[in-house]
């Protein structure tokens, strides 16, 4: 379940992901995120 979302200048969007303890970087039109932080 995301509890915050960031959107950076680059209209890049960042998304905390309480249940699976991750942060996750969703490039601009990306179909799929990349996890920058936690996911263990």
């Amino acid at each position: 379940m995301p509890r915050a979302i960031f959107v950076d200048r680059n209209e890049n969007i960042y998304i905390a992901d309480d249940d699976n303890n991750r942060i996750q970087k969703w490039l601009k039109g990306a179909t799929s995120g990349i996890t920058v932080a936690g996911g263990h």
